[in-house]
């Protein structure tokens, strides 16, 4: 799953893609699978399940990044 934020006038936009592995020659036979592994009930509690997690995101993200940052401080002062 890749996640794209861009900023918007009413906060931020989280548009999402679902990246399947395999080669242009398999594009087809995968066009016919997807039906079958995503029926209508379980791509629509999958589309819920990431509404959800995105909803959450500003109640853990900030501590995350700040974890980083001080991580990549750390890193940058033993390169030096």
């Amino acid at each position: 799953m890749e996640h794209v934020f861009t900023e918007s006038v009413d906060g931020m936009r989280d548009e999402n893609c679902l990246i399947v592995p395999g080669t242009p020659r398999i594009g087809p036979l995968a066009r016919l699978l997807v039906p079958f592994l995503f029926p209508d009930g379980k791509s629509q509690a999958w589309l819920k399940h990431n509404i959800e997690e995105m909803d959450t995101l500003e109640n853990f993200l900030p501590k995350f990044y700040e974890r980083e940052a001080k991580h990549e401080s750390v890193d940058q002062v033993a390169l030096v």
